[in-house]
């Protein structure tokens, strides 16, 4: 009979809602095994696809495998290990086994830091793992390669958990697949293996934070797939996430891809984001610098082919896939490397994966937590550059030294140029000149509103610093002096310990948006991302007066628009309007724009010239800026008569207060795509309220800039130009009644904003009379109609149009995901025309949702042990509770122990719809000594409901060593008419026993399977297969004691034959299992079970067919005899592994007809 191992080890996944937010575990991890090697990336699967796939057919991928197989260093060296245990050819392990052992003895110390910690220890993991069984590698080898690694220390230049107490920018994802990677490369050889492991597994939330800006759900920055250190960084940072999922799947079987939406979401995310351009070639860099787009390409696609291996079936990775295949120049970059990646672009490359081409694909993607729009004029083949590119941000933010104070910011990029471009470069480490110009909203397309006397909050990383330059823009209220802050509605989660250093801050909202062929619109609250009186609301009691934050604004808001062509070669237009309202009138707002070219004005004059030829006012208002073959032309309608101040030139590209914060100033000519030239449009007069109102438009055909007219109402302004009128609200109100007149010709498309949602508006042209359009207005707040040609226009507010919006959430046809509140709701779903006109009565079926009521009453605690007031306690004894929740469940990653006041480690046992909470004080407790214990709980409500319980107990004097329960006795088993186990048992004779546990096995000795623990006496075990097996149970107690485990004492035989009716008769084939429930009728839920797919019986002609739900065939089998047998090995049928999912299953007879169809779940 097997020795039960107890469970030492932890594999339920995170509960938190964003990755990684989850469960911080105190125990350790290590597992009780791991897989064989090859262990790291190599399942048995990928490497016949590799070799099917790759190395027999000579691919792309094998021949960068074999370049980078040259190589005469480590990277050189990894690729031989991959190349052996692909083609089991020795010659590879011995070439690579002599790199290992000569790098060994040129550099008796590994030498490391921030950069190198990661890839130098994923590097021997994979060499370590990979060349396992070659015979030259051998027992002594192993251990030399883990001594030499273990010189490495955790703490000093070389520190390998770099920060233990925090996490430091996007450098810690580069330990979290490093040492971690080699504990799981080792685990069995190195007896440090589980330490290195802990450090990845408990510490993954700890390594990414701020990396990745993850936080509670309404937090998280990561939201929609967009990385808060931009597209270069955050596919570097990304590459190195995934590349630790993978390995701990892979060695564990463990999967954590999906503790958050946000690594599905990249896949979706980063096609859109990305364009070719021969930008990086034109203009070579230097430095850091964020507009290099496509020099990490490589860790982007690194990235994705990973997480297309994991999400196989998904739309998601069809269009990736089409993507990764169809990207063009992506071998022109300079330094495109593929030592680092040539691995992984060769394990994951998965060529089954069907592409889908992103043609039929939105033209704009919105990244919620970022709150980043990402507009393109059209898709093209390849992935190459299109017409226009341009983004648009406001969102919530996360403290990070690539992230700036930009909220509200905009870029384009149109005709082959970076017509907009934000300011500044990078210089690698955040000095003086990044902190002065680059991160500051100056750098930046947005609005500075400048408070004189601020003085401190200025500097990036120390807010009680000063002496740095207040340029009147952007800031944060800091953790540090707002412990209690409130963003988005949340405070610092309770189930999330370390939220108070997060530094994740709702800067600005996105309150309204709209997307369709002819714009893409945000209506984005920025208020809060200037020191305004919600913070002294909302903070109060803080030190916000240490850091000079007295309010300068009271309301900041942008409307963004990007009108896209109307035909091939028609023209298109960006739009801003904004408001802004400051604390004084004579604090100065200015409206910003960043270009490589200067600007030129095409009217007004020049009216003060502070440094000729570099810093110089206009009185104008329209003015155009061309670079290369593209010309982007400026019209601003909003303040009337402003005063344009331009700023920039050699010497002057990073102006601020007088001084140029230039961050390479021995590197010669400057990169231009830090920008060269700014405007700063201001209003003539101060004034506390202020509107601006930009009208840009790219072109490439060298046409006149477009006529753009100030259109003011009674309650409204805008601008009308091109066959478009646009108006706005002057003011933070909805209006039910505007008056405004064009004077233009031809026909015009309206878009008037700021209107009020669900109701209908009437439209009327030159006076009464029948209106020209009644249109209803949308969750946007835009109403848009067509008229025949200028002319004076009067809109009223109508009546309410119910259910003009659909269900909260996404609702698409076919499906409706939604979060409503609490409670019990018929949800319609109707269809919507361009306009926004929805179908009634509804075109769906009726749906009930019927979802729990509100939960609002904590969890409940009792059995405390030792119990309150005891006496005489062994010194030895554990601390310990129950708790439940009859609501939304216990968050079991919640719940802390503490003995005096000092949290100590705690296990979480769920038993039978409640958890016993184990904790051992870290050391025996003193004798005859008085202490007091207390347990914090929270459950999973939202928001969520906590306890704290305290209690005291007085030790005795050490008594002999504590006993565990007795086991249960008088242990029965059978199998009963449906081939269920019934077991059953007597209770323990301790009092103390609160649960019990059954496990079972194969015969005589496999290893044990264990069930959940339950307070009740006896189990039914459902839908063991046929098998001959030993059975056992054991006791708990209230103090996490667990018996020894009581057996049966004789195997029990499972024999249930094929499905019931009448088996064994050609043509009338057995879906084995089907009566357990392995392959399911349609239509019904799925169990998470996953015996092999077998049809017994099959006449002959007869066919089995295997689709995915999507109908693409996967594999067939046709019976040539009667009687025949069919069981699925999971190939397809070329070969290779089928992706986990659900599969269609077909049995058809020789004439065609269906004779039997189900569905079977490959886990």
């Amino acid at each position: 009979m097997p020795r039960r191992i107890l469970p030492h080890r932890v594999l339920a996944a995170c509960g938190g809602a964003a990755l990684f937010v989850g469960a911080l575990l105190a125990a350790s991890v290590a597992l009780a095994q791991y897989n064989p090697h090859p262990r790291i990336y190599l399942t048995p699967e990928r490497i016949q696809r590799i070799r099917t796939q790759h190395w027999q057919g000579g691919s792309y991928e094998w021949g960068q495998l074999m370049t980078a197989a040259a190589r005469t260093d480590l990277d050189g060296a990894k690729a031989q290990a991959l190349a052996y245990a692909i083609t089991g050819d020795e010659d590879w392990a011995t070439t690579a086994l002599g790199i290992m052992r000569r790098v060994m003895a040129d550099t008796p110390v590994p030498r490391v830091n921030f950069n190198t910690v990661g890839r130098t220890f994923n590097t021997w993991a994979l060499c370590f793992d990979w060349l396992y069984g070659a015979p030259q590698f051998t027992d002594a080898l192993k251990q030399q390669v883990i001594a030499y690694l273990a010189q490495i220390p955790e703490t000093g230049d070389g520190k390998w958990n770099w920060y233990p107490d925090g996490a430091y920018f996007n450098g810690v994802s580069k330990c979290l697949w490093g040492p971690p990677v080699w504990g799981l490369a080792t685990w069995g050889d190195n007896p440090q293996a589980d330490h290195y492991i802990d450090n990845g597994y408990s510490q993954r939330w700890l390594y990414i934070r701020n990396t990745l800006g993850f936080g509670p759900a309404n937090l998280a920055v990561v939201r929609g797939g967009c990385m808060p250190q931009g597209m270069d960084y955050g596919a570097g940072t990304m590459a190195n996430i995934v590349r630790w999922l993978a390995a701990w799947k892979s060695a564990t079987g463990q999967d954590l891809f999906d503790e958050g939406p946000a690594l599905r979401q990249y896949l979706a995310y980063f096609p859109q984001a990305y364009y070719y351009t021969e930008d990086f070639i034109r203009r070579p860099e230097h430095g850091h610098n964020a507009h290099k787009r496509g020099a990490y390409l490589h860790n982007a696609v690194a990235a994705l082919l990973v997480l297309m291996d994991e999400y196989a079936d998904s739309e998601e990775a069809r269009w990736a896939s089409w993507w990764v295949h169809n990207i063009e120049g992506a071998d022109r970059y300079p330094g495109n490397d593929s030592r680092y990646f040539a691995e992984m672009d060769l394990i994951f490359s998965d060529n089954d994966i069907p592409q889908t081409a992103p043609f039929d694909q939105p033209l704009a993607y919105f990244a919620e937590g970022n709150g980043m729009w990402i507009c393109r004029s059209n898709w093209t083949q390849g992935a190459t550059e299109p017409r226009t590119f341009a983004t648009f941000r406001a969102g919530n933010w996360t403290w990070f030294n690539q992230n700036h104070w930009d909220q509200g910011n905009f870029c384009i990029y149109s005709h082959g140029e970076d017509l907009l471009v934000d300011g500044g470069l990078y210089d690698g480490g955040g000095d003086v000149t990044v902190i002065n110009y680059h991160h500051q909203t100056i750098a930046h397309n947005s609005l500075l509103i400048k408070d004189p006397r601020q003085t401190k909050g200025w500097h990036f990383y120390d807010w009680t610093l000063d002496g740095f330059e207040n340029s009147g823009g952007q800031n944060r209220p800091w953790r540090e002096t707002l412990p209690d802050a409130v963003l988005d509605g949340a405070r610092k989660d309770p189930r999330w310990p370390q939220s108070e250093g997060s530094y994740v801050h709702d800067m600005a909202d996105i309150e309204r948006k709209a997307d369709n062929p002819r714009y893409t619109y945000a209506y984005a609250d920025l208020t809060n991302a200037y020191a305004n009186p919600r913070w002294e609301e909302d903070y109060a009691a803080s030190r916000l007066a240490d850091v000079d934050y007295r309010p300068k604004v009271g309301n900041v808001t942008r409307q963004w628009f990007y009108l896209r062509p109307r035909a091939d070669d028609a023209d298109e237009y960006f739009v801003t309007f904004d408001r802004v309202s400051s604390t004084d009138a004579s604090f100065q707002k200015t409206n910003l724009l960043h270009f490589i070219g200067e600007p030129v004005f095409t009217n007004g004059g020049l009216v003060d010239s502070e440094v000729p030829g570099h810093i110089e006012t206009y009185a104008a208002d329209r003015f155009t800026m061309a670079l290369g073959g593209a010309v982007l032309h400026g019209a601003t309608v909003l303040p009337a008569n402003p005063r344009i101040r331009k700023v920039g030139g050699e010497g002057y590209e990073y102006w601020v207060n007088g001084t140029n914060y230039d961050p390479f100033p021995d590197a010669g000519d400057e990169n231009p795509l830090g920008g060269v030239w700014r405007l700063e449009i201001m209003p003539p007069t101060a004034e506390r309220d202020d509107l601006f109102l930009n009208v840009l438009h790219p072109d490439w055909r060298g046409a006149p800039a477009p006529t753009v007219t100030r259109i003011p109402g009674d309650s409204c302004e805008g601008a009308a130009f091109d066959g478009w009128v646009l108006m706005f609200a002057k003011e933070e109100a909805a209006q039910s009644a505007l008056g405004y007149s064009v004077d233009m010709d031809g026909a015009q498309r309206h878009l008037l904003c700021d209107m009020d949602p669900g109701y209908a508006y009437r439209v009327f042209r030159n006076g009464g009379g029948a209106p020209l359009a009644v249109v209803p207005v949308g969750a946007d707040g835009i109403l848009e109609f067509e008229s025949p040609g200028g002319g004076s226009f009067q809109v009223s507010r109508g009546d309410a149009v119910p259910d003009l919006t659909p269900p909260s959430g996404n609702v698409r046809i076919g499906s409706a995901d939604l979060t409503p509140p609490s409670g019990s709701y018929t949800v319609y779903a109707r269809y919507g025309d361009a306009l926004g006109n929805w179908s009634d009565p509804p075109l769906s079926d009726t749906v009930l949702l019927d979802l729990p009521a509100a939960d609002d009453l904590p969890p409940e605690v009792w059995s405390l042990a030792p119990a309150d007031g005891a006496t005489g306690v062994d010194p030895r004894s554990n601390v310990a509770c129950l708790v439940r929740d009859l609501g939304s469940d216990v968050d079991t990653t919640n719940v802390e122990l503490r003995v005096n006041g000092v949290a100590v480690p705690r296990r979480v046992l769920p038993v039978g719809g409640r958890y016993l909470v184990v904790g051992n004080p870290p050391a025996i407790l003193a004798e005859n000594t008085t202490y007091g214990a207390s347990v914090t709980a929270a459950d999973l409500a939202e928001p969520p409901n906590g306890v704290t319980v305290s209690w005291d107990f007085s030790t005795g004097t050490l008594a002999d060593e504590t006993q565990p329960p007795s086991p249960p006795t008088d242990l029965t088993a059978a199998v009963n008419g449906d081939c269920d186990v019934s077991v059953g048992w007597s209770a323990s004779a301790e009092a103390g026993v609160i649960a019990y546990r059954v496990a079972y096995g194969e015969w005589p000795d496999g290893s044990a399977t264990d069930l959940e623990w339950q307070t009740e006496i006896g189990v039914v075990i459902a839908g063991l297969p046929d098998g001959e097996y030993w059975l056992g149970a054991s006791a708990l107690d209230n103090v996490g004691q667990e018996s020894a485990l009581a057996t049966l004492g004789r195997s029990l035989v499972v024999d249930c034959g094929g499905m019931p009716g009448t088996p064994g008769q050609p043509g009338n084939p057995d879906l084995d299992g089907l009566a357990r429930g392995e392959i399911y009728p349609p239509g019904v839920i799925v169990a998470e079970v996953q015996p092999p797919l077998s049809v017994a019986n099959l006449g002959q002609g007869w066919v089995v067919r295997i689709f995915t739900v999507s109908g693409r065939l996967v594999e067939d089998f046709h019976a040539e005899t009667d009687g025949e047998d069919f069981t699925w090995d999971l190939l397809n049928r070329e070969g290779s592994r089928v992706a986990k999912g659900l599969y269609l299953v077909r049995v058809f007879d020789d004439g065609g007809g269906t004779v039997r169809e189900g569905y079977y779940l490959n886990r």
